[in-house]
């Protein structure tokens, strides 16, 4: 293979390794009030999944997973017992958390620099049109009593459209190379 055509077939394949990575999992503690930083990141897609377990009083009475919904054995705290199945968006009967109406309580929740709340659960996509930083946060009214953390990790999508592209390039360029050397 020409040296020309080897520099092309290894900036192909550092192109293509680059559209698809990931940061290393960050803790997003119950307990903190302000969001956690999961870092700055440029224009593109990217996919945010969540792993782990608060408790939102502290004691194993009210087990909840990244998507709100009441973990192992259910909410069992007296007088918070509207969140078993389903988990609820009130912490009582009038109080939403910082998520407002789109996030459940206990739930991890996402914003993008100062911008709006988003429901994360266990996994959702976010689309960044400039560069900005990604916070999470647990959606909850009092946070002192917390027990446990979420662990959210960053993933860019690829976009599909410019690795084809790009390898559709390579490939045409490979062609014609061949041809030309005979």
């Amino acid at each position: 293979m020409m040296p020309w055509a080897k520099r092309l077939v290894a900036a192909l394949t550092v192109g293509t390794m680059m559209v698809a990575t990931a940061c290393a999992g960050t803790i997003v503690p119950g307990n903190v009030a302000s969001p956690t930083d999961l870092g700055f990141f440029v224009a593109g897609t990217y996919q945010i999944t969540a792993s782990g377990l608060v408790d939102l009083v502290g004691n194993n009475t009210f087990p909840i997973k990244p998507d709100g919904m009441p973990g192992p054995g259910g909410v069992t705290l007296s007088g918070y017992e509207h969140f078993n199945p389903n988990g609820s968006y009130l912490v009582d009967t009038t109080r939403y958390g910082p998520g407002g109406a789109a996030v459940k309580i206990g739930a991890l929740m996402g914003k993008v620099d100062s911008g709006a709340w988003f429901p994360i659960g266990y996994s959702t996509t976010v689309v960044l049109s400039t560069p900005g930083n990604l916070y999470a946060q647990v959606n909850d009214t009092y946070y002192a009593n917390n027990a446990g953390s979420f662990e959210a990790t960053v993933s860019s999508v690829p976009d599909t459209e410019s690795t084809a592209a790009l390898l559709g390039a390579g490939v045409v360029a490979l062609a014609f190379a061949r041809r030309r050397l005979g």
